[in-house]
């Protein structure tokens, strides 16, 4: 079952970083502060260009974000 195995998944990830005595709760508020840094970027950049999100090409959007990883 693909859910129980992605459920494994995330609890190893949890077990390797306390083991490498990181807290997984900060690690994955900096992620989540990333990722919305990264998505509020490309929504300026389309609502700039007057583009709708779900109307754009996935490939433009792909250029876009790793335009925010440079920011």
């Amino acid at each position: 079952n693909i859910k129980e195995e992605l459920g494994d998944l995330i609890f190893a990830v949890i077990d390797l970083s306390r083991k490498l005595k990181y807290n997984p709760e900060i690690i994955l508020s900096k992620a989540s502060l990333k990722f919305s840094k990264r998505f509020k970027f490309i929504e300026k950049q389309l609502i700039k260009e007057n583009k709708q999100i779900n109307k754009t090409n996935i490939k433009y959007l792909e250029k876009l974000w790793s335009k925010s990883k440079q920011i």
